[in-house]
């Protein structure tokens, strides 16, 4: 029979279950043949600390017991007869299993990958794998759950669970030809036999001790009852609550989901978003400090209810301690919330998927599986390949310092070769950014397996990086292999990139996991062993590694941050949880494609009533235990999504349920604070400035005709595009943008104009079959053979414009117009009179003048979808205002300096409108009154005059879209609000109290 000990739980568990260890052992401090169950690793660490301690403090010599988490018990306590499968060799042995048996494959999922996908077979059994271990622990048959399906009439289900029954079969089989046994198999077989002294002579506990656990699995609960005899449950509650907990010590469901938990108001934080939960934290923590007189750091514990709130709460102590070290700005009041800095060890560490190593060989695999421009663009943008394609390409050309054509290179962002011809230019690490950008930006190229778009330099630039790519990449981009044997080419591609930098504890943490998945993997057997490319065997390693974390670099004065499963047995006296919401707080499953909730419960597995009933006794084994107890909850995510609160806190006494809920759902009572903890008081302005333009009078030697419909949108934005050429560049367009469509269209309507039989042809199919093939050499020219998927869209309907256009240009053909020119440019001598000051010289290209007779007209090519009328995109509105200048300035400057004895009733404005519905393609004449023509000639004087005097205001109303937007403060800074100014006052005249 195992013995229950019941530990005060108004004391920390660990101190207690230390001091009963020590003095029920049968000589003082001997525990070596004892073994002891903790429910985490941690908490394991921390007891063999306290035994070292407690020793130490009566003067006694410690053989400290072996501890070992529930996972581990079978091994450590009756060991195995053959070699078991790891979890790795259990995802590849489901893996071989789903490969070859693509017939019953095809019995769980509608299209199953490509023989050749590796890696998403590995994703399918991974998850499968999963569900095998789980049901292997509860010590549930597949058949068993076949069964449950035909109770619950679910007969989809048992049609496929036969079918993972099938596969299971397949996978023991294969593992057997292996020489490997399945774990949960092996420790049952173990049991049958009595729990003997196995084979490999593992050392059987004298005693069995369960500290702590609140749960176990069938499989490890039969374990724990074949040492009955030897076996002690050391239990965090008092003797009357005995009929909790089961024989073991584990928590019985029914009672405690159903417990009440008095949690006190005044310890529960209602915060709003993310980054204020991580606020609330850290002033919880400075307002510990200040009434405990300092805070040492083994005094307190943040748990993790939401491990992703880890580095908010970690970049919010680092805030704080940044601002203790720096005097108050100029013009600003110090803030003393805080009276000592605050630093945060996350336990759980970082996801190994979040680190530079893993982030590097994540995209270089993506670039070696499809050579996209996005591939591509991802894998230089990684910081580390920045540095790394810096020195690369410094060492492939030239001599000579690299300041001897600075100037050069800061224009240009692309260095100049000193060198012979034979030695390639290379593109500088700040241009190749620039590069990529400004051709994707002009090409919007989709793959790069051949010659790219571009000119001759360009191409010859791109060729450098891809090829120092290509040398890094080499070693893995070969014919298939086993998996195990790509591992050496991995670590050899981190060793290239990384070798001779100092790296900080984090990513020398990370290149440790990766290397420790690799050689899981050369451990492999061989007939486990897939024949993958490198691309797929990086994959495969890094999916395998993904699980793991890079722990954090420990240091003198940190607090700890772990999960929620690792507080109870931490001995602090202060405890904030964070993320105390349901779905974390209890954890929940709600879309398991395999076993809902309702077949768990069926079944006897662990579902969403048992993890409730765990952590409920967890919740009030530590708010009984602690000096104090505070628990912190978000209301939305970081993506603005709703989150409910964890119904723990809702486990009240009934007549306490509606003043509950009002405290958790009313948004009035989440907590927000716009500066971090310790930041100076706000001064009477804000340092940040919108850069000041130059003032007048400038010196402006040309303006074009086009600019000036940008001043009257936005005159500060003139001056930042306009006048200093700033513009947007990147890869993040998918489509081509109204700029690149238009000058698509631009240049294939060119050959109207230029082709002597189109432009008197009255026929539409031959215009349309001219440019149609216009269009396809043009395309191919700009975006390669394999331009992306929306631009080939794309080109399809503009196809069917340019079909539109060339039924319009027939009929206005047969109307008796004909093309005068195309792509006009105006006379050098081209200026607008300003009366008291010089002309300004203007520039302009009509697309294209056509003549009937005396008839002038000054025609525009408009591709917009509604194919709107030039009055309304020029205006004048009803209040007189312009919005654009650019036909009626046509006008004036053709009559003037090209044909001056036209007059205003000759000389017609239009737009040719290529518009998304075909039948509205066609020409719109401008219906302006001479007099308006002459207003709209003398607001552009008016603007050259305030461009000349230097004259850009902001505009109060922004454009859309803006991509200025940043520079011009219009998005980056949120006011702060009059709720948020009631936080600091509600949080105390020193602004410290969460």
């Amino acid at each position: 029979m195992i013995r229950r000990h019941w530990l005060d739980w108004s004391q920390p568990c660990l101190p207690q279950a230390g001091a009963w260890l020590l003095d029920h052992a049968d000589t003082p401090g001997e525990l070596g043949e004892w073994l002891v169950v903790t429910p985490g690793a941690r908490a394991g660490r921390l007891l063999l600390r306290t035994l070292l301690e407690a020793s130490r403090d009566r003067s006694i010599p410690l053989a400290p017991p072996r501890v070992v988490t529930p996972s581990a018990l079978a091994e450590a306590a009756l060991g195995f007869d053959r070699p078991v499968a790891t979890h790795i060799e259990r995802v590849l042995a489901w893996m071989h299993v789903l490969r070859t048996r693509r017939d019953l494959a095809r019995g769980l999922m509608r299209r199953p990958p490509d023989e050749s996908d590796h890696p998403g077979w590995h994703e399918i059994a991974t998850m499968l794998a999963d569900i095998h271990r789980e049901l292997g622990g509860e010590q549930v048959a597949f058949d068993r759950v076949i069964q449950a399906c035909e109770e619950l009439a679910l007969d989809a289900e048992v049609t496929r669970w036969r079918t993972l029954d099938a596969l299971r079969a397949g996978v023991i089989e294969h593992l057997a030809a292996c020489g490997l046994a399945d774990p949960d198999e092996a420790v049952m077989e173990r049991l049958s036999r009595g729990g003997s002294r196995s084979t490999r002579e593992t050392p059987q506990p004298a005693r069995l001790v369960l500290l702590g656990v609140a749960e176990l699995t069938r499989v490890q609960r039969a374990v724990v009852t074949a040492f009955a005899d030897r076996a002690d449950a050391l239990i965090h509650a008092p003797p009357s609550l005995a009929d909790r907990f089961d024989d073991l010590g584990c928590v019985r469901p029914e009672p405690w989901a159903e417990a009440t938990i008095d949690l006190p108001r005044e310890s529960i934080i209602l915060c709003d978003r993310p980054r204020d939960q991580a606020q609330a934290a850290i002033r919880t923590l400075a307002a510990l400090s200040r009434r405990t007189d300092g805070l040492r750091p083994d005094q307190v514990i943040i748990g993790l209810g939401d491990e992703s709130l880890g580095e908010p709460i970690s970049r919010a102590a680092e805030e704080v301690a940044a601002i203790s070290h720096q005097p108050s700005a100029v013009g600003r009041q110090p803030n003393t919330e805080c009276t000592q800095p605050l630093f945060i060890h996350l336990a759980p560490g970082t996801p190994l998927e979040r680190t530079g190593p893993w982030r590097l060989l994540d995209a270089l695999q993506r670039w070696l599986a499809e050579p996209r421009f996005a591939h591509l663009a991802a894998l230089v943008r990684h910081p580390d390949m920045e540095r790394w394609l810096n020195g690369e390409l410094s060492a492939v050309g030239r001599g000579g310092d690299p300041g001897d054509d600075q100037e050069d290179e800061a224009a240009t962002g692309v260095s100049h070769d000193h060198n012979t011809d034979e030695t390639p230019r290379r593109p500088e690490r700040r241009g190749i950014l620039s590069l990529l950008d400004q051709s994707f930006s002009d090409h919007l190229h989709d793959r790069l397996d051949g010659q790219p778009p571009g000119d001759d330099a360009t191409q010859h630039r791109l060729r450098c990086v891809r090829e120092a790519v290509a040398s890094l990449s080499a070693s893995i981009d070969g014919p298939p292999a086993a998996l195990g044997d790509w591992t050496g080419a991995i670590m050899t591609v981190l060793n290239r990139v990384y070798v001779g930098f100092d790296l900080d504890p984090t990513t020398r943490a990370a290149g440790d996991a990766i290397r420790d998945a690799c050689r899981s993997l050369r451990q492999i057997p061989n007939f486990l062993q897939a024949r993958v490319s490198g691309a797929q065997a990086l994959r495969l390693a890094l999916s395998i590694a993904a699980r793991q974390s890079a722990p954090w670099p420990v240091r003198a004065g940190q607090i700890d941050a772990v999960g929620w499963l690792e507080l109870h047995l931490d001995p602090s006296e202060h405890v904030i949880v964070t993320g105390f919401n349901d779905g974390r707080v209890p954890a929940a499953v709600t879309a398991d494609p395999f076993l809902p909730d309702g077949l768990r419960g069926r079944l006897g597995l662990l579902d969403n009533r048992r993890r409730l009933a765990r952590d409920a006794y967890l919740l009030e084994a530590m708010r009984r235990s602690r000096a104090s107890f505070t628990v912190i909850l978000g209301r939305h995510d970081a993506q603005g999504e709703p989150l409910p609160p964890s119904r723990l806190l809702l486990a009240v006494p009934p007549q306490e349920l509606p003043q509950r809920v009002l405290l958790l759902t009313d948004g009035a009572h989440a907590r927000s604070w716009p500066a971090p903890l310790g930041a100076p008081r706000a001064g009477a302005g804000s340092a940040f400035v919108v850069p000041d333009p130059p003032a007048g009078p400038i010196h402006v030697p040309r303006l074009r005709v086009t600019q000036f419909k940008a001043y009257l949108a936005c005159p500060y934005r003139f001056w930042l595009g306009q006048m200093l050429g700033l513009k947007e560049a990147g890869d993040r367009a998918d489509e081509l943008d109204p700029l690149h469509f238009g000058s698509l269209l631009h240049g294939v309507l060119r050959l109207v104009g230029e082709d002597q039989a189109l432009r008197h042809a009255t026929r539409a199919e031959p215009i349309a079959e001219a440019l149609r093939e216009a269009l396809r050499e043009r395309a191919r020219a700009t975006y390669g053979d394999d331009p992306m998927p929306a631009v080939r869209v794309q080109l399809a309907r503009l196809t069917q414009r340019l079909e539109a256009f060339a039924r319009a240009q027939a009929a206005h053909r047969r109307d008796g117009w004909e093309i005068e020119c195309v792509e006009f440019p105006l006379p050098d001598n081209a200026v607008l009179d300003v009366p008291g000051q010089e002309p300004m010289p203007l520039t302009a290209r009509i697309d294209r003048v056509d003549r009937r007779g005396e008839e002038w007209l000054l025609i525009d090519y408009k591709s917009s979808e509604s194919g709107e009328k030039p009055e309304r995109t020029h205006g004048p509105r009803r209040d007189g205002r312009w919005t654009d200048l650019q036909l009626p300035l046509y006008e004036h400057l053709y009559r003037t300096f090209v044909q001056p004895g036209a007059t205003p009733q000759s000389t017609r404005l239009a737009y040719f409108v290529l518009p998304r519905r075909q039948d509205d393609a066609g020409l719109l004449v401008a219906e302006w009154s001479p007099q308006e023509r002459a207003d709209a000639v003398e607001e552009a004087r008016r603007i050259v005059k305030a461009v000349r005097e230097g004259r850009f205001p902001i505009s109060r109303t922004p454009p859309s879209p803006d991509p200025f937007a940043a520079i011009c403060h219009a998005t980056v800074f949120a006011a702060v609000t009059e709720d948020d100014a009631d936080d600091e006052e509600a949080a105390g005249p020193e602004g410290d109290e969460p």
